[in-house]
This record gives structure tokens, C-alpha cells and sequence, in this order.
């Protein structure tokens, strides 16, 4: 089995990332944005087709930090129930709110589609629960979205429906239909690219050393070059320093995996969900399982284990997944291993 501290799987089979130089020169723009992940890209890119000149300051490569090391689901909402952040900030509120994260996801799928981005989309995502309350929270969920949001095409599934499928054991489940999974590297690549066309300016290895705020806007500083603008954007990770991320003390820096298998043969997977749709189940699975092209799995989440032995590790969980999934039993064999640290906020919220 492969293994790495630095690589995901994600890096190690998308296209060759696009390449920039360090800021070497003042320069002027009307926002800066500090950082170019997945968020900090789709700022620019936005901003820079809203007419405004934009600068992306990157105090490393592309998608260094969580867009390089994220599950690669593409879903809306939060690591919340709707009840919960009804709780905290008012049902009318987390209405809006899970709204525009629909937009999101609905506006990322169409610019892979526009611009017929190859990131190994696979629509469908399946959310599981091993519990009683969790199947009262699918049930909630399934009934709220499909009357309250107009086109959301979620279904709910008990345990015969589960069956049907190849899953085993777990007893409720539901079916997002625009939801799935995808490589987050080869769309952040692809999207710099979009950006740097739309006159996005683009530095790497420009890390921020200092910035002030006055009336004016803001200066910011880095060990060769300096931005004059109106406003900055900090879109950055639990790798950020302090100086750069107030909000760092509301993260944490949590240890995740990612194994991926061997490939599958396609025979082995005729009598098991037969969309190769992504699953979500945080009591077994850790996190998430999904296809590559090549039917390998990719299973990831948070490590809960202390233990060094990577090879028991990896075998620990193929073994959990093959007691949800019993139509792969014997035939997961660990192919890559991948742990490192992605940054989490505390609450699982923004």
C-alpha cells in the first residue's frame, strides 16, 4: 500500500496544477483575497466578473490547505440538522440560509457544466443513519426539503430500500439526487485557470507578513511586494498565522484520512448501488465513501485512532465498510493512504 503525510489521492490524479510567480511588485487592486482554495478562487473569480481588479495572494501553492485535503462531496447545508441551526439562529434565518447554500452547490455544478470541467463528477449522495434519532432527523429532513424547497429531489429510504441496494445492517437512509462527489483539485485547478483568464492577478509563495486598515483601505505587506486596495478577503484555514486569521482561535486542526482501494470489478458492483452514488454515515463509515472512474473507492474522514500501524488502520476500516457494504467483502484491498491535518471549525459551522 502507498502511503503520504503530503499527497491526497486528489492531488496525485488531477491535471498538472497551474503554475504562478511571487509578488515582487506594489501593485493596486480594489480587493485583495488572501488565500486560493476553493473559496478563495470562486471569490476572485466572481469579483473579477463583477468588473473589480482582483489580486489572490497564496502563502503556499493552489490548494494547499482543505481544498486539496476535503471529502470532495458536493451537498448543501451544514454538519448541522435543520432543527439545530433553527436553535441558533431562527427557523426563518436557517431557512435562508440552507436556501443559499443550495445556490451554491446548484451554481458550482453549473460551472463544471459550462465549462465542461473534467473533475470526476458523480451525482447522487446517499445519507445514512444506524440510530433512532438519526432516522427521525432523515424522515424530518426528507418530508422539509421536498416541500419547502422548490426542485430538491430527496428521497427517503428505509431499510428494505437500503437492502435493495447492497447496504446491510444500517436501517435509514435518504437519497439526495443533486448531491455527489468529485476531485475538489481538478475543479480548483480548472477554476484558477477561468479566474487568471477573467484578469484575476494570481501570486503563490506570497505569504502576508503584514497589513494595515485605514480610511483609505487596506496595505498589505509580503517579504517582496506590497497590495494597496479597498478591501481584503481572508479565505484561509487553520494554517493561516494569527496575524492574518482572527478567526483562528474557532478552528481546530483535526487529522483526517483517505484510503482509497484497488479497483472493483465492475460484476461486483451490479447488485450494489447501481449509480455509484456517494454515501455519507458518520456512525460506521467515519465520514464518506465514493467511486473514482475506475471503481476504486474512496473512504474518508476524521482519524480516530492513535495507533502508527497504517496497515492495521487501513484494514480496519475496509472492514467496517464491508460489513455496511457485504457484496465487497473480500475484495477491498487498500491501494493509497493518505493522512493529514485539515482545519475544522469548533461547531462545524462558518
Amino acid at each position: 500500500m502507498e502511503q503520504s503525510t503530503t499527497v491526497t489521492w486528489y492531488e496525485k490524479t488531477a491535471p498538472a496544477s497551474p503554475t504562478f510567480g511571487t509578488l515582487a511588485v506594489p501593485l493596486e487592486a480594489d480587493v485583495c483575497v488572501l488565500g486560493s482554495g476553493v473559496v478563495g478562487i470562486s471569490t476572485a473569480l466572481h469579483l473579477a466578473e463583477a468588473g473589480k481588479r482582483v489580486v489572490v495572494l497564496e502563502p503556499s501553492r493552489i490548494g494547499y490547505g482543505s481544498s486539496g485535503r476535503a471529502g470532495g462531496l458536493i451537498e448543501s447545508g451544514l454538519h448541522v440538522t435543520l432543527d439545530d441551526l433553527a436553535e441558533l439562529i431562527g427557523p426563518l434565518s436557517s431557512h435562508k440560509f440552507w436556501q443559499s447554500s443550495i445556490d451554491a452547490r446548484n451554481l458550482l455544478l453549473k460551472r463544471i457544466r459550462e465549462n465542461k470541467i473534467d473533475c470526476a463528477l458523480k451525482m447522487g449522495l446517499l445519507r445514512l443513519s444506524a440510530n433512532a434519532s438519526g432516522k427521525k432527523d432523515l424522515q424530518h429532513s426528507a418530508f422539509y426539503f421536498s416541500n419547502n424547497f422548490d426542485g430538491e429531489k430527496i428521497s427517503f429510504l428505509n431499510e428494505q430500500a437500503l437492502e435493495s441496494i447492497g447496504i446491510n445492517v444500517l436501517p435509514t437512509g435518504v437519497r439526495i439526487a443533486d448531491s455527489g462527489a468529485f476531485n475538489p483539485l481538478s475543479f480548483l485547478y480548472a477554476l484558477t485557470e477561468i479566474a487568471e483568464k477573467t484578469g484575476v492577478k494570481i501570486y503563490e509563495n506570497s505569504a502576508v507578513t503584514s497589513y494595515k486598515v485605514s480610511g483609505r483601505g487596506v496595505e498589505i505587506e509580503t517579504a517582496s511586494g506590497k497590495v494597496s486596495c479597498k478591501k481584503m478577503v481572508v479565505c484561509g484555514n487553520a494554517y493561516m498565522h494569527e496575524l492574518q486569521s482572527p478567526e483562528k482561535t474557532r478552528t481546530v486542526s483535526t487529522q483526517f484520512f483517505q484510503l482509497v482501494t484497488d479497483p472493483i470489478e465492475p460484476s461486483r458492483l451490479k447488485s450494489m448501488l447501481p449509480q455509484k452514488e456517494a454515501i455519507m454515515d458518520t456512525a460506521r463509515l467515519s465520514s464518506y465513501i465514493h467511486f473514482t472512474p475506475d471503481n476504486r473507492l474512496v473512504i474518508g474522514g476524521p482519524v480516530k485512532s492513535s495507533s502508527n500501524d497504517n496497515d492495521h488502520f487501513a484494514q480496519t476500516i475496509l472492514s467496517k465498510v464491508a460489513k455496511t457494504l457485504p457484496h465487497l467483502e473480500g475484495v477491498l484491498h487498500p491501494h493509497y493512504l493518505w493522512k493529514g491535518l485539515v482545519g475544522v471549525p469548533m461547531n462545524y459551522m462558518p
